[in-house]
């Protein structure tokens, strides 16, 4: 499916996007948390409720602030970006990995359905964080195939830059303090991604549910390496928000 009938086929999605104006979603455009900010037990806020005050500003990132290092992504109703290839890869230059967080609607499996390296076939949308390069980068994903859920999981290859010097190597699995076993996000509804570090722990909420709160490991960590976002075999409308540059 080409990116122009991507377009007409968004048109109806565009028009619930756009005309949200819940409580629950009030300000996604750059002044607060997207959605309801969780409390400090990871509780989702009632609506109505005051912004939690630990939680920075967030403002969306545009298409001419993000890099595309595989794939693409094109402007799409409103403000939204579209996937429609089934590898994209893209990072924020100058961006900070401190709190990130990506707002997507699920539109359906690529039509063409490419495996990773290592062989496995998923499918799946996430964060970039500390992305240094092809070889050393943290990711915290959502899949939803195989197997459904949030998984944060980090690849190091001191010394190699490119997928070409490191291939599919250098990846260690992070296990959680704490976890929250997820079903894969609904086909045609917004979604909220969000990862937040205090020091080394990373906490990450999917939609308004606390999912996996871990320490991070050392080697894992690049404290100037900017933020991005990822996805495999899926069709995407997405908002991407960082704090301000």
């Amino acid at each position: 499916m080409t990116p122009r009938r991507l377009l007409v086929g968004c048109g109806v999605l565009a028009s619930l996007l756009g005309a949200d104006s819940s409580p629950a979603n009030e300000g996604w455009n750059g002044d607060v948390a997207p959605r309801l900010a969780p409390n400090e037990r990871g509780e989702p806020r009632r609506p109505g409720a005051p912004r939690k005050k630990g939680w920075p500003m967030l403002t969306r990132v545009p298409l001419s602030r993000l890099k595309v290092t595989e794939g693409s992504l094109e402007p799409g109703p409103g403000e939204q970006l579209l996937v429609d290839g089934p590898r994209m890869r893209a990072i924020v230059p100058e961006s900070t990995t401190s709190d990130v967080a990506l707002r997507f609607t699920l539109l359906g499996p690529t039509e063409r359905q490419v495996a990773l390296a290592s062989g496995e076939q998923r499918q799946q949308v996430g964060l970039k964080l500390f992305a240094v390069d092809a070889c050393n980068v943290l990711y915290a994903m959502w899949r939803l195939a195989p197997k459904p859920g949030i998984v944060v999981n980090f690849k190091r290859n001191p010394g190699q830059h490119t997928s070409r010097e490191c291939g599919n190597r250098g990846y260690t699995l992070l296990h959680p303090e704490q976890h929250v076993r997820l079903e894969a996000p609904s086909t045609g509804e917004p979604h909220t991604l969000r990862a937040q570090f205090d020091g080394k722990v990373l906490r990450v909420w999917a939609d308004d549910t606390l999912a996996w709160t871990g320490e991070v490991p050392e080697e894992a960590l690049a404290p100037d390496a900017p933020v991005g976002l990822r996805s495999d075999n899926v069709r995407l409308s997405l908002q991407l928000s960082t704090p301000p540059p």
